[in-house]
């Protein structure tokens, strides 16, 4: 079982003892996402965020009512209950509810690269660092950045759904004489993004034209800045 599904049941669980007859559904989901970024040419700055959020939806008496928060504590998930148990009871009546998803067998969900999942930041580093390196002392700026999601929804119906995705991203450009390349690439998989082969991507004319000495002008009416 994962934590987020264990997280949902409890909630459900309250939700569904304190407000007998109701019907519930819960969602929680668990959002990781780290940054890295660079500006001449060298990571300045690499930033975390590590969130949980639960949203609980309460049916009960024609009425319904929604709340939300990222407090995981007992006193925060039954502050939570309490709080849209209340709120149901005032709420309007709700003519258009359709009901909750019976219980149903889901599919097989998709598989996760726990590289891209668990990437670290020297991982990240090691991706700019290449781009850095490939753009051939040329100025460069971007950032590399890792995602994680995992969630798990429940109702009092019996259904149970579980899922999780993983993606990586880089998006970086290499400056000259004011002329700017782009370069951007995204994947799943944390293998697949070398920072390196995004200098193939960057426009070669913006390395090699302006190395030459060709007005940068020029090089700008043809997309490179």
């Amino acid at each position: 079982m994962t934590d987020e599904l264990s997280l949902a049941q409890r909630l459900l669980e309250r939700a569904t003892t304190v407000g007998a007859g109701a019907e519930v559904e819960v969602a929680v989901d668990h959002h990781r996402l780290a940054l890295t970024r660079f500006a001449n040419s060298a990571i300045h700055q690499n930033v975390a965020d590590d969130i949980v959020g639960l949203r609980v939806t309460v049916h009960r008496d024609g009425r319904t009512a929604s709340g939300s928060s990222t407090r995981v504590d007992d006193d925060g998930l039954q502050a939570l209950v309490d709080r849209i148990l209340a709120a149901v009871t005032v709420a309007p009546v709700d003519t258009g509810w359709p009901g909750l998803a019976p219980a149903a067998p889901t599919g097989t969900p998709a598989e996760v690269d726990p590289a891209a999942a668990g990437a670290t930041p020297d991982e990240r580093a090691s991706i700019v660092a290449a781009f850095v390196e490939a753009a051939g002392g040329l100025e460069t700026a971007g950032f590399c950045r890792t995602g994680h999601w995992s969630g798990a929804f429940v109702n009092s119906t019996g259904q149970e759904v579980t899922g999780e995705r993983a993606d990586v991203a880089v998006d970086g450009i290499a400056r000259l004489d004011g002329a700017d390349g782009v370069a951007r690439a995204a994947s799943g998989r944390l293998a697949d993004l070398d920072g390196a082969s995004l200098r193939e991507v960057v426009p070669a004319q913006l390395v090699e034209e302006l190395v030459e000495g060709e007005p940068v002008e020029q090089v700008a009416e043809r997309g490179g800045g």
